[in-house]
Formats: structure tokens, sequence, C-alpha cells
């Protein structure tokens, strides 16, 4: 039987939701890791990976955001932001592929890779460049990994959500419901994704056709 670890599964999270479809679905063992496995300290990964490995599948689920306009960034927290989005995957990676000979690997990147967002630099920037580690992986490592990633429009239920939904109309200068309308407005389904379904999407991938590799797949309702 396959084992997993779900990386980022804190409360109210894609991995959290990953990780209960996994379980719910017979897919086991799975090991879910929060902030006790740092993804900025490789030798934090590699000692967990010793400990806990070897893992058939992994799902990366750690990230953060960040709203600063042009003229106030800093680079601190630039480098906060690409340490966990970016950094933290290539750490993971070459863990993984440094302590085992094969694997299978699902990365949450986000529509923010390709998708310009106002006050959002830091945060695009370092999707896209996860959206590009991604591909990198995966041409790289194949024929013995498969490294593919989904890429979701804002998920509904979440902790990041919930962080937009209090910050953005302040940052923007809105009302809740203002905001609200307008990202409702360039959503053709009308609604956020939930992470149900953002996890059923990452699972289909995980354990769908052998074949895709490199893959970033779009859970974004068309927008």
């Amino acid at each position: 039987m396959a084992n997993t670890w779900v990386i980022g599964n804190a409360e109210n999270s894609i991995g959290e939701a990953v990780q209960t479809l996994l379980h719910k679905e017979g897919f086991g063992p799975v090991t879910g890791t929060g902030t006790e496995v740092d993804v900025t300290s490789p030798k934090t990964i590699e000692n967990f990976l010793v400990q806990n490995g070897p893992f058939d599948d992994v799902v990366y689920c750690a990230g953060i955001a960040s709203l600063q306009w042009i003229k106030d960034l800093d680079p601190i927290d630039i480098m906060q932001v690409f340490d966990v989005n970016v950094f933290g995957f290539m750490n993971v990676i070459k863990a993984l592929v440094t302590t085992q000979t094969v694997g299978n690997v699902v990365v949450v990147v986000s529509d923010a890779s390709h998708q310009p967002m106002r006050g959002s630099m830091a945060y695009c920037t370092s999707k896209a460049a996860l959206h590009q580690a991604v591909r990198v992986a995966a041409r790289e490592l194949a024929p013995k990994w498969r490294i593919n990633g989904v890429s979701p429009a804002a998920v509904e239920g979440t902790r990041m959500t919930a962080w937009i939904d209090e910050n953005v109309p302040k940052f923007r200068g809105w009302k809740p419901d203002q905001a609200k309308e307008y990202e409702l407005a360039s959503l053709p389904m009308k609604r956020r994704i939930t992470k149900e379904e953002t996890a059923q999407g990452i699972v289909d991938v995980l354990f769908g056709v052998k074949y895709m590799n490199g893959a970033i797949v779009p859970l974004t309702g068309g927008k």
C-alpha cells in the first residue's frame, strides 16, 4: 500500500482536506505535517525523511501570501514568501531524490502563477517560479519520478482565504461586500472552489494517468 506524505496540513487547509480524503478513500498510510517540519530547513526535512520515509507519494501544500504595494515592497517580506512557496519545494524535492530513488509528487501552485494581482508582486512571482520549478523537476527527474501541480483560484474555507477576506478590503479601501463582488465578477462559476474539490483534484492527479508529468492542472472554473 502506498505511503503518502502531505506537507502543510494545518487546520482548515488544502493539505488537511487532502489528508482527510486520502483516509476516506483508503489510500493509507498517510503522514501529514505542518510547522513541525520546517520546509525552509533542509536539515529538518532530511531528518524527517530518514525517520519516516520513504514515501511513494508526496503532496506539497505549504504556502504563504503577502500584500504590499510596489512602493512598499520589503526585501525581507519577499524572501519570506519565496522561502516557503519556492525554496521550500526545492528543499523538499532535493531531500526526496537524495534519500529515495522513485516517487510521485503533486504541488499546489496557484492561478497567481499566471494571473497578475495588484498588491501581490511577491506572491504572484513566487508562484510563477514554483510553476516553473515543478516543470523543471518533472523534466529532469523522469521517468523514475512524476512531478505535477494543480493551480486553484481562491479556495473557500481555508485559513489563507480567511486572511484574504480580512485583509484585501482593508488593503484596497473597500467594504467586504465590494471585495467579494469584484472577485466573483471574474469567476465564470460565480463561486470559489471548495477545499474538498481542490483535494479531489490533487488526488486525481496523484493517482491518475501515469504518463502525466510536468503538468500544471488549472482548477479555476474557467477563469
